[in-house]
C-alpha cells in the first residue's frame, strides 16, 4: 500500500511540473495571453472580483443557446470619410425565463473583428488602412460595449471600399455592421413611400399627394408631434408625388451631404389637402452616391371623443312564446287575453273573470260569485251593448308586442376617449344613450293615421313608472384597423314599459281620436270606454251606478296589464350585445364622422333558457347628419 501511494504521489508532481514548464514557454513565444487564463469557475453575482483587476467572471455551468443577445446601439450601415473616426455600439443583455425585461450584462467582455466581404478575418491587418483602435471592451453598468474605428488615408487604387465589422460575447449571437469608406462628400436620396390600401384605412382614391421631408435636427418622435398640421423646419422637401397610389410611389433628392444623420418624414393627403397619413425613418446617412430609403405609412389616429347620432334596429320576435320564463308567460297569457275579447267564441266573460281573479288583488267573495254567474252574463253583456268595432280594439292591443318586436331605436353613443390607445382601446366608460323608440303599427291601423310613430324613451309608460331612463348601457370598445368592436355590455332594458307607452301613446290616441288623461291610467280609460259597466251592474242584479264593475274589472284588468307587463324588465346581466362596424372620416380631418354596417349580436338570459337576437346600427357626427336606415341580419 505505501509504494502504490508513493507512486501516485511521485506521477502527480511531474504532471505538474510539465504543466509549469509548457505555460513558461508559451508566454516566451507570445502564443498566450497569461491574463486570458480562465481560472475555476465560480458561481456568477454580477459583481466583480476585487482580486481580479475588474476582469468580468465566467458563467458557472452551461449557457442556455441564445438566452444573451447583441444588440445594435448604432447604425447597421455606417459610412465614413478617408481619415475620419467612428464609434460602434452594441447592448449585452440576458433573457432570463419569467422576467419581462431582459438584464444587462455589465462588466462581460466584447469581442470585435474586421471581415472583408469574403468573411476573411482582418482585424490585424485592417481593411483600406481601416482599423479597429481595440479589439475588445468591457460592457458598463448599462451594458454598452463600444469599440472605435479608424478609417486611414486614401489609398491607392479605388475611391471607395466596404468591409464588415463583427461584435461577439459569450452566449449570444454574432451581430454586424456593414461599412463603407469613401472620398465622396454627397450622394443622390431615391425614397419610395409605401402604404398598405388592403389592411389600412384609405382607399387609393382617398390618397392624392404624399409628401416627404427631410431633417437634420428634428427626430421622427417630434416631427410626429406636428401632424396633421403644417410641417415645418425641415432640412429640404422632396418633390411631391402626385397622384399617389399603389404604382406611383417614389421620389428622389440628389447631392445630400454623407456623413450627416437624417430623419426622413412622410405624409399623405387627401384631395382637400388634409394630411391622413405618416410614417418617419430615423438615422438615415448617404453611404455612397446612390442611396435608397423605404418609408412605410400608417393612418394617423382618428378622433372617437364626443357624440354621434345612432340609428339601431332589433328583432326580437318569439321574445313571449319561446321564452320559457314566468314573467314573459304571464304578459303572453294576458295579451292572449284581450286577443279573447276580441273575438266571438263566447269565453270573454269566463277569460275577464279568470284572469282578474288569479292576478288581480280582490277578495275571494267577490271572484267566488264572478266565477259562478258573472262569466255568461259579462259575455252577454258585451255581446249585446259593446260594438264590434270597439272589441276589435283589444285584438290590436294583443298585437302590440308584434309592434316592439321589431323596433328602430334613434339615440346617441358618445365617446370618452380621444383616439384609441397604443392598444386600440377606448376605453370602458362610453355610453349609449336610447332617446326615442320607432315602431312600424302594420296591421291594424286605422286609415288616414300615421302608421309610423316615434315614442321618447323618456315618455314611455310615465303614468305607472317613475324610473324614467328606460334604456341604458356603458361600453368598452376598441379599434382594430377599420373597425371599431364594441364589447360585450349589459343594458337595463324595460321592455314591457315600452310596450305600455306604445298602447297609451299611440294604438289608444289612434283608436279613439283622443288622448287620454295625462295624470291618469291609460288602460283604465280605454276600458270605461269599451266594458258597459252600468249594463253589466245591471246583469249582475246591482245598481246601475254600483262600483263593482269599475273597481273589480276595469281598475283590475288595467293594473294586471300594467304589472304583468311592467316586470318585462331586463337587467344588464339579462339583456347583452356585443357589436362591430366600420369606422369612416370622410372629409379627412381625422375625426370620425360615420360609423356604417354595424352589426349587433344579442342575448337575452332568462335563467335555464336564453334568446339570441340580432341588430343593426349605423351612426354619423353632427347635428344636420341623418343615420342611414340598416337592415337586421338574419338569425343563423
Amino acid at each position: 500500500m505505501s509504494r502504490t501511494l508513493a507512486l501516485l504521489l511521485l506521477g502527480l508532481w511531474i504532471a505538474a511540473c510539465s504543466d509549469a514548464a509548457t505555460t513558461s514557454e508559451d508566454n516566451e513565444v507570445g502564443s498566450r495571453d497569461v491574463g486570458n487564463i480562465i481560472p475555476p469557475p465560480r458561481a456568477d453575482t454580477g459583481v466583480p472580483d476585487p482580486d481580479a483587476s475588474n476582469q468580468p467572471l465566467p458563467d458557472q455551468g452551461v449557457v442556455p443557446d441564445n438566452s444573451r443577445e447583441l444588440q445594435l446601439q448604432t447604425n447597421r450601415d455606417q459610412f465614413m470619410l478617408f481619415e475620419s473616426t467612428t464609434e460602434l455600439t452594441v447592448k449585452y443583455v440576458e433573457f432570463v425565463p419569467g422576467q419581462a425585461t431582459p438584464t444587462v450584462m455589465a462588466n462581460r467582455p466584447v469581442q470585435f473583428k474586421i471581415l472583408d466581404l469574403n468573411g476573411t478575418d482582418r482585424t490585424v491587418e485592417g481593411v483600406g488602412n481601416t482599423q479597429l483602435v481595440s479589439t475588445r471592451s468591457t460592457a458598463n453598468a448599462q451594458g454598452l460595449a463600444s469599440v472605435t474605428l479608424r478609417a486611414g488615408a486614401r489609398p491607392d487604387g479605388p475611391d471607395e471600399y466596404s468591409f464588415r465589422v463583427e461584435a461577439s460575447a459569450e452566449g449570444a449571437p454574432s451581430v454586424y455592421w456593414n461599412v463603407t469608406v469613401a472620398d465622396i462628400q454627397e450622394g443622390d436620396l431615391r425614397v419610395v413611400v409605401r402604404y398598405d390600401f388592403e389592411n389600412l384605412r384609405y382607399r387609393q382614391s382617398d390618397l392624392q399627394t404624399v409628401q416627404v421631408y427631410i431633417f437634420d435636427h428634428v427626430n421622427c418622435a417630434t416631427a410626429r408631434q406636428m401632424l396633421p398640421n403644417e410641417v415645418i423646419g425641415s432640412y429640404a422637401q422632396f418633390p411631391p408625388i402626385e397622384n399617389y397610389d399603389a404604382f406611383t410611389q417614389e421620389t428622389s433628392f440628389p447631392a445630400l451631404e454623407v456623413g450627416v444623420n437624417f430623419s426622413l418624414l412622410a405624409t399623405g393627403e387627401n384631395i382637400d389637402g388634409h394630411v391622413t397619413t405618416w410614417g418617419c425613418v430615423d438615422n438615415v446617412q448617404i453611404t455612397g452616391r446612390e442611396n435608397t430609403v423605404e418609408i412605410d405609412m400608417d393612418d394617423l389616429p382618428l378622433v372617437f371623443k364626443g357624440q354621434m347620432k345612432a340609428l339601431h334596429k332589433f328583432n326580437l320576435f318569439g321574445l313571449l312564446e319561446t321564452s320559457g320564463n314566468p314573467a314573459l308567460e304571464t304578459a303572453a297569457q294576458l295579451l292572449d287575453l284581450l286577443r279573447v275579447l276580441g273575438s266571438d267564441n263566447g269565453d270573454r266573460g269566463r277569460a275577464l273573470v279568470e284572469i282578474v281573479c288569479e292576478l288581480a288583488s280582490i277578495g275571494e267573495g267577490t271572484c267566488d260569485i264572478l266565477q259562478s254567474i258573472g262569466g255568461p252574463l259579462i259575455d252577454r253583456a258585451i255581446e249585446e251593448w259593446v260594438p264590434q268595432n270597439v272589441t276589435d280594439i283589444f285584438g290590436i292591443i294583443s298585437d302590440v308586442l308584434s309592434i316592439v318586436a321589431e323596433m328602430t331605436v334613434i339615440g346617441e353613443l358618445e365617446f370618452t376617449e380621444t383616439s384609441p390607445d397604443e392598444t386600440g382601446s377606448l376605453g370602458d366608460n362610453n355610453d349609449s344613450r336610447w332617446q326615442k323608440f320607432r315602431f312600424d303599427w302594420r296591421d291594424g291601423c286605422p286609415p288616414g293615421d300615421s302608421c309610423r310613430r316615434e315614442i321618447p324613451v323618456g315618455s314611455a309608460g310615465d303614468s305607472q313608472v317613475d324610473n324614467r331612463r328606460v334604456v341604458a348601457g356603458v361600453f368598452s370598445a376598441r379599434v382594430e384597423g377599420v373597425n371599431l368592436f364594441v364589447e360585450p355590455h349589459g343594458m337595463s332594458f324595460k321592455y314591457g314599459i315600452i310596450a305600455l307607452g306604445v298602447i297609451e301613446q299611440w294604438l289608444l290616441p289612434a283608436i279613439f281620436d283622443e288622448e287620454p288623461p295625462e295624470d291618469g291610467n291609460g288602460l283604465a280609460w280605454i276600458l270605461s270606454h269599451v266594458l258597459p259597466c252600468e249594463d253589466i251592474n245591471e246583469a249582475l242584479g246591482l245598481a246601475r251606478n254600483d262600483p263593482l264593475c269599475y273597481d273589480v274589472l276595469i281598475m283590475g284588468i288595467s293594473e294586471v296589464l300594467y304589472g304583468q307587463l311592467a316586470r318585462l324588465d331586463f337587467a344588464p346581466d339579462q339583456f347583452q350585445i356585443s357589436g362591430v362596424c366600420e369606422i369612416k372620416d370622410t372629409n379627412g380631418d381625422l375625426t370620425v364622422d360615420v360609423l356604417e354596417h354595424g352589426e349587433w349580436d344579442g342575448v337575452i338570459n332568462l335563467g335555464n333558457s336564453s334568446l339570441n337576437f340580432k341588430g343593426c346600427f349605423e351612426g354619423c357626427r353632427g347635428a344636420d347628419c341623418t343615420p342611414r336606415e340598416c337592415v337586421v341580419p338574419a338569425v343563423e
